[in-house]
């Protein structure tokens, strides 16, 4: 019943409006003939060849009118390409009128009647459905006292959409009053009658001038310290405020309104939208077996996700922690129950379950995310970070090869720039083999360098989160650390967009902005908690152990170029005695057999001679590297 309902309806809609052009019709063709005499007496001949014509008329141009689309359209919803559809009808339909009653009646119309029908025919059309459309969006000419003022920030398209929005719908709780932009060019500009009244640094007098009870903020390219200030300010503005979530929601969710979200602290990023082309995504990893190793982790999961909407020929996973490994089989087989999905509990480091795990399943393109990474940790124990970091690591990489992956992808860290502990060290030497074992296999092995990323297990976001939980302090090691942040999706796009431009031995640096200060998104984060900076207590307890003021994302002898894509750098690889690392590399294996901690670290200190000991000691901070 419900079915058919809705199928009167619609029909309804039809009849009404076809009904209404049909009448529009006849009201144009007669007064095209009453304005050609100046609405004087009308011959009896001018009457019948008018309605001697009429039904052809209306057969004619009812045709065009369902030929063009002008009954698939909502009225309510009536845009420039609708007006411009219904003047392609009407200029047909005159047309094949003229050549109608020349050829087929002998009848040989006026020759202002086609001009002036035309012209009253396209105006009453357009009339009718701009009337429907302002009589839905009348709450912009009449707003309702009950709708809550809103103060838009940013002037472009997504803006404008969301105005649109806005003022169209006649239920939403929602009326824009003002704009502001940082851009001086749009002062004083309107969209749809919404006038730009300032930049950010007004926010504040304009929520008190208007009345404002909301602040929505429209941006899609803004810095992080942009971003940084418009949340001060509509912090200061004291009234709430929300930011449009990210492209892909606003797809799924269909409707810019739907999408508005609290603020959080992926939003501090100030992240630049950019495009991704995800055909080349599918080409590479549709229907192929694809291994990541670490899947349950972070940066490991969050892969598993994107490669599983891609359609590889199977996804593997291995992983050493049973719980991690549960979680993110679980998930992706609800999200993606037609997925051919094998994990693997093991341990990279068990050399045996590893080749027999690569030999059954011989995997095309590996993703190498298992590592250790939490540096006060690995300081004080070496062999530790030495066993996963650098020995799992190898026995991953040698299987790729050894089983002929086509692909294998190494994810490193800034922290292996000029390391001052033995986490960066160990991450160093995992690239230093990486690039060895290139030039004498034909495995394409590259490597991904990133900073930190928002949200990790172990990083300082959901620290800070647990900390303001508890009522704080949030402890910050020192007010000038500074460190790069990506958020987890965006680190794994790129890794995937990087992994489509190698062709091995590459290190792919990622754009990461601009660094951040932790004392600043401390504050931001105490903000977004709802509370004022000076309610929360921030300490500085010093740098910890293999801890430096600032991180580097390449070295000043690797020489940057710049790739096709804008947030992917590339380094010149540097050139190995592959003898040399192969003796060494094999060293340390044989001392971490013996548990000698100290050779281990003599070993590591011949690879990566670059190494600083000491966390405290503040050296200059590195000039920017020129890029070719």
């Amino acid at each position: 019943m419900d079915a058919v309902k809705r199928i009167m309806r619609f029909l309804d809609r039809r009849m009404i409006a076809f009904s209404h052009d049909m009448a529009m019709v006849f009201i144009a063709w007669i007064g095209a003939y009453a304005v050609r005499q100046n609405f004087k007496f009308l011959p009896i001949s001018f009457f019948k060849e008018a309605f001697l014509l009429l039904p052809a008329v209306i057969a004619i141009q009812f045709g065009f009118f369902v030929m063009l689309g002008l009954y698939r359209s909502v009225w309510r919803f009536a845009s420039l390409r609708d007006l411009i559809q219904i003047i392609k009808a009407v200029f047909l339909g005159v047309i094949t009128l003229i050549f109608y009653s020349y050829f087929c009646t002998g009848i040989v119309i006026p020759r202002t009647i086609p001009l002036l029908y035309a012209t009253f025919l396209a105006i009453l059309l357009c009339f009718g459905r701009l009337s429907v459309r302002w009589y839905k969006d009348r709450k912009y000419f009449f707003p309702k006292h009950s709708t809550r003022r809103v103060l838009i920030i940013g002037s472009g398209e997504i803006a404008e959409t969301l105005i649109r929005e806005m003022l169209r719908d006649a239920q939403s709780l929602y009326c824009p009053v003002a704009i502001v932009d940082s851009d001086p060019s749009t002062r004083n500009r309107e969209i749809h009658r919404i006038r730009v009244l300032g930049n950010c640094k007004k926010i504040a007098s304009i929520v008190a001038q208007y009345k404002v009870d909301m602040i929505f903020i429209a941006l899609t390219q803004a810095s992080s310290k942009e971003m940084h200030f418009i949340l001060e300010e509509c912090a200061a503005a004291k009234i709430p405020y929300r930011i449009i979530s990210s492209f892909a929601n606003i797809a799924q969710e269909g409707r810019l309104l739907s999408s508005l979200r609290e603020v959080n602290v992926d939003d501090l990023l100030g992240r630049e939208t950019y495009q991704v082309d995800m055909r080349v995504f599918y080409e590479c990893i549709h229907n192929k077996r694809v291994l990541v190793t670490g899947g349950g982790g972070s940066i490991g999961s969050e892969l598993c996700r994107q490669i599983a909407s891609l359609n590889p020929a199977e996804l593997l996973i291995i992983d050493q922690s049973e719980a991690n490994l549960y979680h993110i089989q679980l998930e992706l087989q609800q999200r993606f129950p037609q997925l051919a999905l094998t994990v693997g509990l093991i341990d990279i480091l068990h050399m045996s379950f590893l080749e027999l795990f690569f030999k059954m399943h011989q995997p095309q393109l590996v993703f190498h995310a298992a590592a250790y990474k939490h540096v006060p940790l690995l300081e004080r124990q070496v062999l530790v970070a030495v066993q996963n970091n650098i020995i799992g690591s190898k026995n991953v990489i040698d299987m790729a090869v050894k089983y002929h992956a086509e692909t294998f992808v190494q994810i490193s860290t800034d922290k292996a720039v000029n390391p001052t502990n033995v986490m960066g060290m160990t991450k160093r030497i995992a690239e230093i083999y990486s690039q060895h074992l290139q030039q004498v296999s034909k495995t394409k092995i590259m490597t991904v360098r990133f900073g930190n990323v928002l949200g990790s297990v172990g990083s300082v976001v959901p620290l800070f989160k647990a900390q303001l939980q508890q009522g704080g302090p949030l402890t910050v090691t020192h007010p000038d650390i500074t460190r790069y942040f990506m958020t987890i999706p965006e680190a794994c796009r790129l890794i995937l967009q990087a992994m489509t431009m190698g062709t091995g031995g590459e290190i792919f640096v990622l754009d990461m902005g601009e660094p951040i200060k932790i004392k600043d998104l401390a504050e931001q984060m105490i903000r977004l908690s709802g509370k004022k900076v000076d309610d929360i207590k921030i300490v500085y307890t010093g740098l910890r152990a293999g801890e430096k003021l600032w991180e580097e994302l390449f070295y000043s002898s690797e020489m940057m170029t710049q790739t096709k894509h804008k947030k992917i750098f590339q380094s010149k690889a540097c050139s190995f005695d592959a003898n040399f690392i192969q003796d060494r590399v094999s060293h340390i294996i044989r001392q971490y057999d013996k548990q000698d901690e100290s050779g281990v670290f003599t070993t590591l200190l011949q690879l990566v001679p670059e190494y600083q000991r000491g966390s405290t000691k503040e050296t200059k901070v590195p000039q920017p590297v020129v890029l070719v």
